[in-house]
C-alpha cells in the first residue's frame, strides 16, 4: 500500500452537504490476484496481468483514461470499472463491492482465468479491499482442493539451513490442510498450574514464518509465565542448528525434573 495524503476542496452541490475532507485521503492500493504462496505476496505470473482501475468517489470511469491509455502503451491491457455508487443516492458501499465482484472480478478470473492487478484509487480502496477476499490463487486453488501450500518453503522455512539440506527438506514439503487453520483446536492447557516452570518457548531470530515480533505478542497474549530461550535461527532450528537446539532442549528436561 502506498498512501499520501493531501488537502481535498469539496463544495457543496444543491443540498448535498460538505463532507470531512478526512475521510478522502488521496491514496492508491494495488492488489494483485497472482498470489502464488500461503504466507506472504509473492507474485508469479506468466504473462502481463490486466489492470483493474477504479476511480475514487464523485468520480466517473473516464476520469482514468489517460492513466489507462498510458498502461496500454506500455504493454497492459486495462479495464476501467467505475463505481456503482457514484450519483445514485440509495446505493451503499456494499454495492460497490457486490459490482466489484460479480462483473469485474470474477468474470475476469474465473471465466478468462486471467491475472489481474488492482488500482484503487481514494474511496475505492475500501470497497475494493473487500471484494478481493478470497480471490487469491492460493485461497481459490484451496477452496477446489481443501488442501494449501507454499511455494517457496526454501526461504520461508529453511532460509538459513544450508545446501543441499535446504532444497532437500523444501522438496519434502506436502500441502496442508486449509481446514486446520480454519478450525479451533479447542482448550489449551500449556497454562495449567501442573506445568509451571515446566514450559519453554524457544525464540527464533531470523525466523521467517513467525518473525519475532509475533513470537514476542504471542508469549504476551499467552497470559502465560515462559522460560524463553533464544536462538539465532530460523524456522527450522533442528535442521539448521540440531546441535545447539538439542542443548537448549536437554538443558530444560534437565531444570524440569529438578522440580519434581
Amino acid at each position: 500500500m502506498c498512501m499520501q495524503r493531501q488537502a481535498a476542496s469539496l463544495r457543496p452541490f444543491g443540498n448535498t452537504p460538505i463532507l470531512p475532507t478526512s475521510i478522502f485521503a488521496d491514496f492508491f492500493i494495488v492488489v494483485t490476484f497472482s498470489l502464488s504462496v500461503a504466507f506472504r505476496n509473492e507474485v508469479k505470473m506468466t504473462s502481463y496481468p490486466t489492470i483493474i482501475l477504479v476511480p475514487g468517489a464523485f468520480h466517473v470511469g473516464s476520469a482514468l483514461d489517460l492513466l489507462s491509455s498510458e498502461l496500454n502503451a506500455a504493454g497492459y491491457d486495462t479495464k476501467i470499472f467505475g463505481l456503482v455508487t457514484v450519483d445514485q443516492s440509495k446505493l451503499a458501499i456494499k454495492d460497490d463491492v457486490v459490482a466489484l465482484t460479480e462483473e469485474v472480478f470474477l468474470p475476469l478470473i474465473e471465466q478468462q482465468g486471467k491475472d489481474i492487478v488492482l488500482y484503487l484509487h481514494s474511496y475505492a480502496g475500501f470497497p475494493g479491499s473487500a471484494a478481493i477476499k478470497g480471490l487469491s490463487k492460493t485461497e481459490r486453488l484451496a477452496t477446489q482442493t481443501g488442501l494449501i501450500n507454499v511455494v517457496d518453503p526454501k526461504n520461508i522455512f529453511y532460509a538459513d539451513v544450508a545446501e543441499p539440506l535446504a532444497s532437500k527438506a523444501a522438496h519434502q514439503v506436502r500441502p496442508q490442510s486449509l481446514l486446520s487453520f480454519d478450525s479451533a483446536s479447542g482448550q489449551t492447557y500449556y497454562g495449567d498450574p501442573a506445568y509451571e516452570n515446566r514450559r519453554t518457548y524457544l525464540h527464533t531470530s531470523k525466523d521467517q514464518t513467525m518473525p519475532p515480533v509475533y513470537q514476542d505478542a504471542f508469549v504476551t497474549a499467552s497470559g502465560t509465565e515462559w522460560k524463553v530461550q533464544k536462538l539465532d535461527a530460523g524456522h527450522s532450528p533442528f535442521l539448521s542448528q540440531p546441535k545447539q537446539l538439542a542443548a537448549i532442549i536437554v538443558a530444560q528436561v534437565k531444570a524440569f525434573i529438578a522440580t519434581y
